[in-house]
């Protein structure tokens, strides 16, 4: 390896919460969430960044920031995965502001009677500002 080339930056982090109350009232229970981490995984999705940040001044496009999310798992009662953002110009912008962000499940689906989801369909994971997670 170039000794003057930067790792990849490499996450390792929860993006959701099963069983349990989420921070917006919606509960996932967890074979809805097994169902839709298969369906993920199956469907090799592609990590989707949407950040809006106070530690940046100006709209900030992270569509070409070279990326991965691998792993995505369920351990206790949290969903896991595996991000890796290439060491280029655009991952470094990523990696300046990371700080500043959670990285969270993002989906679509159906919401019973007291807030209980009995159908979702994971679509991507997104980077958020911290705090500012549903």
């Amino acid at each position: 390896m170039d000794p003057n080339q930067k790792e990849n930056m490499n996450i390792t982090t929860p993006i959701l919460r099963v069983d349990t109350v989420n921070s917006n009232g919606i509960t996932y229970p967890r074979a809805v969430v097994e169902g839709a981490i298969a369906t993920f995984v199956s469907k090799n999705r592609e990590l989707h960044l949407v950040l809006d940040s106070d530690a940046i001044t100006a709209p900030l496009d992270l569509t070409r920031i070279a990326r991965t999310v691998a792993n995505v798992r369920l351990v206790g009662q949290l969903v896991f995965a595996d991000i890796s953002v290439l060491s280029t110009p655009a991952g470094g912008l990523l990696e300046k502001i990371a700080h500043h962000c959670e990285f969270v499940a993002m989906g679509s689906g159906s919401v019973e009677a007291g807030g209980i989801v009995s159908q979702y369909t994971l679509n991507y994971v997104a980077a958020v500002p911290m705090g500012t997670a549903a």
